[in-house]
């Protein structure tokens, strides 16, 4: 369910941010994720995967997708600290995602972004649940 919710939100959040993108702070993070993605720290990954999706909701100056997105986002920290969160290929993969995701997002392609975002949102998923129903803790 709290992916579910992410899927709901994050395609439209993607929509919003492609058509005024922030070049520089995308390349940024593009950066970032490419640096992540050659070292061995997955925490660093983790984090920066929140703060990529905190500031693509805050581009839409709406504070209601802001506040939406930082409750699922905190959720999904629950999440990772009961999963085998150091999973080294499933980083790997996630850093694709999100440079799929900023790429789609430089170049303006709004329904590209939201695909990228919910590829990303569904391997995260597939990531996730195995270990959750391991676990019985809740629903994702």
């Amino acid at each position: 369910m709290l992916y579910q919710a992410r899927s709901l939100i994050e395609p439209f959040i993607a929509k919003l941010v492609a058509m005024d993108p922030d070049v520089e702070k995308l390349g940024d993070f593009k950066t970032r994720f490419q640096h992540v993605a050659q070292s061995s720290f997955a925490d660093t990954g983790e984090d920066l995967d929140s703060e990529f999706h905190t500031y693509l909701a805050s581009c839409t100056k709406n504070k209601y997708l802001c506040r939406m997105e930082e409750n699922l986002l905190s959720k999904c920290r629950l999440v990772r600290v009961v999963s085998s969160r150091s999973i080294k290929e499933r980083a790997e993969q996630s850093n694709e995602e999100h440079l799929a995701i900023i790429d789609a997002l430089l170049k303006q392609d709004g329904t590209e972004a939201a695909k990228a975002v919910l590829r990303h949102l569904e391997k995260t998923i597939e990531g996730y649940q195995s270990v959750l129903e391991s676990f019985n803790l809740f629903d994702v």
